[in-house]
This record gives C-alpha cells, structure tokens and sequence, in this order.
C-alpha cells in the first residue's frame, strides 16, 4: 500500500501507539468528535494525559490545538496550534501514520510526534 496524504478526519481517527527510543510507550487518540490526547501507554507513564485539545484539517494539514496552550518567554499562556502532514502507511502488517511536521511551537509534542510513524492499535 503506497503512502497517502490525510486530508480529513475519518483518515486519522483511532489510537495509536508512539514508541520514543529509551520512554515507556505513549498513546495518541484522535476521536470522531474533533479532540485528541497523548497520554502514557505503559510503565510509570500509563494514565497520564500530556496533551490533549482538538483537530482538524486545513486541506492536507493536521492542526493540533492545545487546550493549556503554550507558556510564552513572559510567563503568559497563548494559543497553541501546531501544524503536520500526516502520511496513512503500514507499519509491517498495520495500518500506521506517519507525522511530518510543518510548524510546532509546543516542544513535547514536536519531540513526540515528529518524524514518527504510529501503529494504529484500535480503529
């Protein structure tokens, strides 16, 4: 199955799975209603939401918006939206995506998603 661009919700929704070399594993969700969430999949990080907020795509860009925002140099919160294409592949067997980022001022979720490709675990 050769890569394709997503450009729309349905293309996305589910959990995934994001393995970061040397941290337990995390989850990503997208869900049907517009939101997404990374949180622990396992060891001391299991239960623990570290983003979460809502999605949506602009063409064939994923906006990610933050619900706490991003903190500012100033000690001031703002809108936190970051910008990715994301590629529907395979990861062996599994349906996968892979996260490309195009603009991302929240540092974590730079780290966590870009350059990543996530198996999907439940549709």
């Amino acid at each position: 199955m050769p890569e394709v661009l997503a450009s729309k919700a349905e293309d996305i929704i589910g959990v995934l799975t994001i393995t970061v070399p040397g941290e337990p594993e995390l989850q990503l969700e997208f869900t049907k209603e517009g939101t997404y969430s990374i949180g622990g999949g396992s060891g001391s990080y299991k239960g623990a939401t570290f983003d979460a907020g809502k999605f949506w795509f602009e063409g064939t860009q994923l906006k990610l918006e933050s619900t706490e925002g991003c903190l500012t140099a100033q000690g001031e919160t703002k809108p936190c939206i970051g910008t990715y294409q994301v590629y529907v592949t395979k990861q062996g067997d599994k349906p996968a995506l892979r996260f490309v980022m195009v603009e991302d001022q929240y540092a974590d979720r730079k780290l966590v998603l870009h350059k990543r490709t996530c198996p999907l675990v439940k549709p």
